[in-house]
């Protein structure tokens, strides 16, 4: 992951510290099928918690391998 264009680690603050995420982009879509999907893994464990669409604004996380969008 760290080797792919765009890879970013950005860090989150909760009240129990800091969270580290690794954001990997430019997945395509599932609502609008522009490849502005950037997938956010968990630091601790390479398991994907939640996605977040530039384009189309889906936020969503994940529940084992299905995406489940929020609102």
């Amino acid at each position: 992951m760290e080797s792919s264009p765009g890879y970013e680690r950005p860090r989150a603050i909760s009240r129990t510290g800091e969270i580290a995420l690794e954001k990997v982009p430019n997945y395509p879509c599932p609502r609008c099928g522009q490849p502005q999907l950037s997938v956010y893994y968990s630091d601790k464990a390479d398991s994907r918690v939640g996605a977040w669409c530039e384009y189309c604004n889906l936020k969503a996380y994940y529940e084992g391998e299905q995406l489940i969008p929020i609102g």
